[in-house]
């Protein structure tokens, strides 16, 4: 018969060791080891920063729009102003991102087709005298569609401010720009605007009896060369 064990007949345990769980690695041993993997990588890249001036063949700019009487055109060949890329190389690839457009278009270098009596009008509803110019300003841009073999060109989602007749208007436009082998970049847009929202009435002539539609077609060839320097 088994008795009860007591402190004098228990047979004696041997004291196991305390295990020690490994050491976790510290956040910045973690750090240096994600950089120490990326930082090849990364010295292969390259960026700087690239400027466009408008070529000595600017593009034009057509606006059209209706009346009671007649559809009419507005042209202008008067564009002026920069684009600045960021011109990013990693290998034999190169992409440009989008950073600036100041695009400026003269005011009396609009012209309509029906003479000079719709020229005067047009100049009087934009306020040539006080707002020679008009304006747009890039506020942001979005890349919606790259370049890839056979399809040289990119597709921007844009946001910037336009300005004519002394009024500014938040405005969303999307760009197709297309880079030439030569270098030069076109720039192409269509958008659909009213006088109203920059604060211009549309024209009437005839004592009302003709008037214009508020709504405006416009379409944009801008062309563009590298500036000097670059």
């Amino acid at each position: 018969m088994c008795g009860h064990l007591t402190s004098e007949n228990r047979p004696f345990r041997q004291r196991q060791p305390i295990r020690r769980s490994p050491r976790a690695p510290s956040w910045r041993s973690f750090v240096l080891a994600v950089a120490m993997i990326i930082s090849p990588a990364l010295g292969n890249v390259s960026a700087k920063t690239v400027l466009y001036k408008t070529a000595a063949n600017p593009g034009y700019v057509l606006i059209k729009g209706t009346s009671t009487l007649h559809n009419w055109k507005i042209r202008s060949h008067g564009l002026s102003g920069t684009v600045k890329f960021s011109k990013s190389s990693k290998g034999h690839a190169t992409q440009l991102i989008l950073k600036n457009i100041h695009l400026e278009i003269a005011v009396l270098s609009l012209k309509g087709d029906d003479g000079s009596g719709m020229d005067k009008t047009i100049y009087r509803k934009l306020l040539v005298r006080v707002d020679p110019q008009i304006t747009f300003v890039l506020k942001k841009a979005v890349l919606c569609h790259k370049p890839h073999a056979g399809v040289p060109w990119t597709l921007w989602n844009v946001t910037g401010i336009l300005t004519a007749a002394g009024h500014s208007k938040q405005v969303h436009l999307q760009l197709k720009v297309l880079t030439a082998r030569n270098g030069t970049i076109a720039i192409e847009t269509r958008t659909v605007l009213k006088m109203t929202d920059f604060g211009i009435s549309p024209p009437t002539a005839i004592l009302g009896a003709i008037r214009s539609g508020n709504k405006i077609h416009i379409q944009v060839l801008w062309n563009l060369t590298p500036a000097k320097g670059n």
